[in-house]
């Protein structure tokens, strides 16, 4: 059955079912008012309130949605305009069914070019997008007491229960969103973490520790008797056998996620460094030599600077390590038109904290690290800028923009690597993906480049060749038309190597030149970029 969305025309008023306009700075309406029953309400259009037993706890909306529905049962939805759902049909890119990131009950009916047409699932149905079909819910719990439940294993959902007389109100987090069942609120997925240690209510034993396999526990009848017990090197603590034995997959399989939020699918999502205990990184006993190099360090607001003459370090092998189930330097949906971000989708824009105004590109290296220019970020701390990944057009936000803060900034020669705070993942999107990063040995002079940017606020694609620079850590980028400048600064420059787009270099120049601009020789960094990014986890090379 197909039920066509209208928003309440209550809500244009921004007044609730009684009449009644409420917020925490403006208590004139009585308690009464927005409390006439226990249930949930629409106090105005961007707010909603949880009532029980006279207590209200206000819900604010979130950005794009407003609060309707019946009183009682309101909440805040998706408010479905122009420009949303043209977005959500450019993302499906061809005829098709695209579920509502904020409630699974609805979805996108996509009729190219630009024709859609929202719907919703009848009552006690969610969308499925493999399926396309709208399908029945599993039973809402039966409420044991007033308050929050979730039975979702992914805690994408969870239920308001008003009474243990009837069914929860089932309430959606949104796309990026999960509830968290120690604070009662919908948290961004990726902030959401293993469960501390307890010992199980009446257990006696050893127990692995719920984020690290590497280290366990001692309980008696309840209580922690030794805590954080280390297994020898390159062993983990097996939970059948109750002892630490030599890494294999007979033993990994018996690591606990001990939090149902907190699974394989979240570190495959999040790219949680607590994940990767279970396979060590493996070394190439080939050693390389960097010469007077200078690293700067910026943790916070504080700079460190060390220089350190002749220094070795052991090559590692990218490929040898354990990989997220995606590809580097993979277009995994081309789009038509040469600047779509779909085609470029290890680009990322570097815009100012106070202003959301664009000043760098960037390079997705992994979960947890972009690379760009040393210029970019010389001056700057981590408090002063966002990265902005997702978003096709800046100053849109849409389709679903995702937006990282950094927490370590470093910086080598003309490059820089920056830490996000939170991981981004690299399976959900198909415009966040990152490109390979090139072996020390590769050379791309003489090759055919591309240099993707966010100047003037449009992903940009400027063709070219690359030829030797005027050192060992640089290239020239020669186009055969439009340069890059401005805000491409820190942006890549890649080539596709075998099928394959590795990062042959970064824009370092903001001149605009037409003839030759210089970009960082990203090979000749391949051992720093490695040793400083891989706490993130990478895409399969």
């Amino acid at each position: 059955m197909l039920l066509l969305l209208l928003i309440s025309a209550a809500c244009l008023d921004s007044s609730s079912a009684s009449g009644a306009v409420w917020s925490k700075r403006n208590e004139v309406a009585s308690r009464a008012a927005i409390c006439p029953s226990d249930g949930l309400f629409c106090v105005d259009c961007l707010n909603s309130v949880f009532c029980n037993g006279g207590t209200a706890m206000e819900f604010p909306c979130s950005e794009g949605e407003v609060c309707a529905g019946d009183p009682g049962f309101a909440g805040c939805r998706n408010y479905i305009g122009e420009d949303a759902g043209k977005c959500d049909c450019d993302s499906v890119g061809n005829s098709g069914f695209l579920t509502d990131p904020y409630d699974p009950t609805k979805y996108v009916i996509c009729v190219p070019p630009e024709a859609q047409y929202f719907a919703a699932c009848t009552d006690g149905q969610i969308f499925n997008d493999e399926t396309e079909l709208c399908e029945n819910l599993p039973p809402a719990p039966q409420c044991t007491e007033v308050g929050f439940q979730t039975n979702d294993p992914t805690c994408k959902t969870y239920y308001i229960c008003t009474s243990t007389s009837l069914p929860g109100i089932m309430i959606s987090c949104g796309e990026g969103l999960a509830f968290d069942t120690t604070t009662n609120t919908c948290v961004d997925e990726c902030s959401l973490g293993p469960a501390s240690f307890t010992c199980p209510s009446t257990g006696s034993g050893a127990f692995p520790d719920t984020a690290d396999c590497t280290t366990f526990h001692v309980c008696s009848n309840g209580l922690v008797v030794a805590s954080s017990i280390a297994c020898p090197s390159g062993e983990l603590f097996n939970s059948v056998t109750m002892a630490c034995e030599p890494t294999s997959a007979t033993v990994i399989a018996t690591c606990p996620a001990i939090n149902p939020c907190w699974s394989s699918t979240y570190c495959e999502a999040c790219g949680s460094t607590t994940c990767d205990f279970i396979i060590p990184p493996t070394n190439d006993p080939t050693a390389s030599t960097l010469t007077d190099t200078t690293v700067s360090t910026l943790v916070g607001d504080s700079t460190t600077t060390t220089t350190s003459t002749t220094t070795s370090r052991t090559t590692t092998d990218i490929a040898a390590l354990d990989r997220l189930s995606c590809q580097c330097g993979q277009v995994t949906r081309a789009d038509s038109s040469a600047h779509s971000l779909y085609n470029h989708p290890w680009t990322v824009a570097l815009l100012n904290a106070a202003d959301d105004k664009h000043f760098c590109s960037a390079t997705i290296v992994n979960t947890l690290y972009v690379l760009t220019a040393a210029s970019c970020v010389q001056g700057k701390s981590t408090s002063s800028f966002v990265i902005r990944a997702n978003e096709h057009e800046l100053g849109t936000k849409l389709p679903r923009a995702i937006t990282r803060s950094p927490n370590r900034i470093q910086v080598n020669g003309d490059i820089a690597l920056i830490r996000m705070s939170v991981p981004i993942s690299l399976t959900q999107y198909d415009a966040v993906k990152p490109a390979c990063l090139p072996g020390p040995n590769m050379d791309f002079t003489g090759l055919s480049a591309t240099h993707s940017g966010y100047d003037h606020g449009k992903n940009m694609k400027n063709d070219g060749r690359l030829l030797a620079g005027t050192s060992t850590t640089r290239l020239n980028f020669v186009p055969s038309g439009h340069a890059f400048c401005r805000e491409d600064l820190g942006g890549p420059v890649v080539s596709t190597v075998s099928g394959k787009t590795y990062l042959s270099g970064i824009a370092i120049d903001r001149t605009c030149s037409t003839s030759r601009q210089p970009v960082a020789k990203t090979s000749q960094y391949y051992n720093w970029i490695y040793n400083n990014s891989n706490t993130g986890r990478f895409c399969k090379q």
